[in-house]
C-alpha cells in the first residue's frame, strides 16, 4: 500500500457587497487520501475566513472546520485519473453513484477532484496505479461472476432439456 497521499480540496468562497459592508469568505481545507484493503479513505479539516469591513468595523474570523472522515468502498468507485500535468496536479475520482462522496465540500456530481502539491506528483501517481488496479480487479471479478452464472444457468437448460 502507498502512504497517505496530502490532498488539497478547493472550495469556492464568495464576496459580498452591500450597504452594510463587503463581507469575504475563503477556505483552505487539507487532508489524506488513504488506499485500504477495500477502498479508499479520505479525512480533511480545515479553516474558514471571514473578512468583514462595515462603516464601524473592520475584522477578520478564522473559524476551525472539524476533522471529517469518509470511507468509499472499491465498488462504489468507477475510475481514478492524474490530471492537470506540472502546474496543478490533481486527483480525478469518479464515483458509480451520486451520493458516493456527498460529503466531501468540493464535490460536483460524481467527480471528486483533489489537488496535489507538484513535489508529491510520484506519490499520486502511485495512488492512482493502486486505485486503478483495485478497481480493475473488482471488474474483472464481476466479469467472472456473470460468466459462472450464464454458464450455470445454460448447464441447468440442458439439464432441464430446455434451449436458449
Amino acid at each position: 500500500m502507498a502512504e497517505p497521499l496530502p490532498i488539497r480540496l478547493a472550495i469556492p468562497g464568495s464576496d459580498d457587497v452591500g450597504f452594510q459592508g463587503v463581507e469575504s469568505v475563503s477556505y483552505k481545507v487539507y487532508g489524506l487520501l488513504h488506499v485500504t484493503e477495500g477502498g479508499i479513505a479520505l479525512e480533511w479539516s480545515g479553516t474558514k475566513t471571514t473578512e468583514q469591513v462595515t462603516f464601524l468595523n473592520v475584522g477578520t474570523e478564522i473559524d476551525e472546520i472539524p476533522l471529517d472522515w469518509l470511507e468509499v468502498p472499491a465498488g462504489e468507485l468507477m475510475g481514478v485519473r492524474l490530471v492537470g500535468g506540472w502546474w496543478r496536479p490533481a486527483v480525478e475520482l469518479r464515483a458509480r453513484y451520486m451520493d458516493a462522496f456527498e460529503r466531501v465540500p468540493s464535490v460536483q456530481g460524481v467527480l471528486l477532484r483533489l489537488r496535489v502539491a507538484r513535489r508529491d506528483r510520484a506519490l499520486a501517481r502511485e495512488v492512482v496505479m493502486e486505485i486503478e488496479e483495485m478497481i480493475a480487479d473488482l471488474q474483472l471479478a464481476r466479469h467472472d461472476r456473470a460468466l459462472l452464472e450464464d454458464s450455470r444457468s445454460d448447464w441447468d437448460a440442458l439439464e432441464s432439456g430446455e434451449s436458449r
